[in-house]
């Protein structure tokens, strides 16, 4: 499963949008409400499985059971 698919999995009734951007140089960059959760280039490695899951519950909240 595609990280924009978890994404929308687990909080689609409180997600606005999700937006993939095309960049230069391996640009990873995860943001909420204009705050960034994880930039590859600022932490200097790639996300972990799960990590960027895990950062997003911490600032959306847990899951949601909307299914």
């Amino acid at each position: 499963m595609s990280l924009a698919a978890a994404l929308i999995d687990r909080w689609a009734p409180i997600l606005g949008r999700v937006s993939l951007l095309a960049g230069k140089g391996g640009v990873f960059k995860v943001s909420v409400d204009g705050g960034v959760v994880f930039d590859k280039k600022a932490e200097g490695r790639h996300a972990q499985a799960g990590e960027v899951e895990a950062l997003l519950e911490a600032a959306l909240g847990p899951p949601l059971s909307w299914k």
